[in-house]
């Protein structure tokens, strides 16, 4: 599922007309259905989040499916971490399978959670 196509889902379900939930985010109601229906690219990170945060959803889950992550980013994250590069090699030629990815996700959620104990 895309981005928009998740906003719409997310937004129907709290019972929010494409007006309603422009107006909480402060962006217009015709912009939000040109994202809805995946004819503009995804709005800016602060967009995104506000949205995720009226909708209740995940911040990260959201940029995600928006595909926000910078080359800055992930260069950064290469230097100090190299064995992130291959990670993101192997994911970009598609040699991890989802339940792969699902595992690494869960193991970070785990760790996280260990850490705030």
């Amino acid at each position: 599922m895309g981005f928009g196509a998740r906003v719409r889902e997310l937004r129907k379900e709290a019972g929010l007309s494409l007006r309603e939930l422009a107006s909480r985010v402060g962006i217009d109601f015709t912009y939000l259905s040109k994202v809805e229906l995946e004819h503009v690219d995804p709005p800016s990170d602060r967009v995104i989040c506000d949205l995720a945060r009226e909708l209740g959803a995940d911040e990260e889950e959201m940029l995600a499916l928006a595909a926000k992550v910078s080359q800055a980013d992930v260069r950064e994250v290469v230097e100090r971490v190299p064995e992130a590069g291959i990670v993101f090699r192997r994911l970009q030629s598609g040699e991890l399978s989802a339940s792969q990815i699902k595992r690494m996700l869960e193991i970070t959620e785990e760790e996280a959670g260990a850490a705030g104990e």
